[in-house]
């Protein structure tokens, strides 16, 4: 496996969605919900590492947006509260990890928020 492809699996230590499906308290963090996010998240990193390390910018970009517009799209069909306040945070600090392991600075995107803040609604 190429380092590029290593670096972004190794971003995986960062998913929040395992510790999500542990809370017994709130019924939209199933196993079966955090394993789709789980998904999304997979694809981004696979999306990334075919597009390799030295794709355009717009190219890594469009990879994040898939992702977070998917994960946009999922937050309502099971009742808009799968994204709660601290789980957007989660969120978008994993995107800013992965953005940066892709070789993108997260400070330039969304007045440095990150590139999940271009596209997200939660």
């Amino acid at each position: 496996m190429p380092r590029y492809a290593r670096r972004l699996v190794a971003t995986k230590e960062y998913f929040p969605f395992g510790l999500w499906a542990l809370r017994e308290d709130m019924e939209q963090y199933s196993e079966e919900n955090c394993a789709a996010a789980e998904a999304m998240f997979d694809r981004l990193l696979e999306r990334l590492t075919t597009l390799g390390e030295s794709a355009p910018e717009a190219a890594k970009l469009a990879a994040f947006r898939e992702a977070v517009v998917a994960l946009n799209e999922f937050n309502l069909a099971v009742g808009g509260n799968f994204i709660e306040t601290s789980e957007a945070e989660e969120v978008v600090e994993l995107c800013n990890v992965v953005a940066r392991t892709a070789g993108l600075d997260p400070a330039r995107y969304a007045g440095g928020e990150g590139p999940a803040s271009l596209w997200r609604d939660w």
